[in-house]
């Protein structure tokens, strides 16, 4: 019998794979806010900033917001914006396989919200499309069907094979069955 060319490997490695020692972890989370404060039943707009360069941004426009909360070893930051019922959160630089986990923190806010706006910064070296683009931005959007037909979104839509990803990805899946306003907009951008 001739085995040439083909890989044969033993039958106890063909069932076994690498992930499967992984242990399950514990349900509990080990993220905490560093305050406990009471979460206002009526928040009206819920914004998630993830991206080094819109928080560099946020951080220039301080006066008008109120540092409510945060998480120093994530660089999370919930602030409330001062003469409105809005909420702003700010990520960067952290670790995508804790998204879950960080949605999960976040539920308080979002269910009490009437719209969730998520804005991400992604290098454009990642951006997907058929035509060629030399703009040095390129925003794309995703909305839930309640408000994908409205004037004031003139985005384009994500096209495939782009994909959201982290925090936003899981507030965008949150709000699929939800009526309410969710907003996820991309911002591909070339570093200057």
């Amino acid at each position: 019998m001739s085995l040439f060319g083909e890989i044969v490997e033993p039958a106890s490695r063909t069932i076994w794979e690498d992930w499967d020692d992984v242990l399950p972890e514990s349900d509990d989370s080990k993220l905490q806010w560093q305050n406990k404060i009471e979460i206002s039943q009526d928040i009206d707009t819920f914004y998630f900033i993830d991206g080094k360069y819109l928080n560099y941004f946020i951080d220039l426009q301080s006066q008008q917001l109120q540092l409510i909360n945060e998480i120093k070893e994530l660089n999370l930051r919930l602030y409330k914006i001062k003469l409105l019922n809005k909420y702003l959160c700010t990520i960067r630089d952290y670790d995508i396989v804790l998204s879950s986990e960080i949605v999960q923190l976040l539920e308080p806010y979002l269910e009490s919200c009437k719209n969730v706006m998520t804005i991400q910064t992604i290098p454009i070296s990642e951006y997907r499309s058929t035509q060629f683009h030399v703009q040095p931005c390129v925003i794309r959007g995703l909305y839930t069907s309640e408000i994908a037909n409205k004037s004031e979104f003139e985005f384009p839509k994500l096209e495939q094979p782009n994909i959201i990803s982290g925090v936003a990805a899981g507030g965008k899946n949150k709000y699929l069955m939800d009526p309410k306003y969710y907003i996820c907009r991309d911002v591909y951008y070339d570093i200057v």
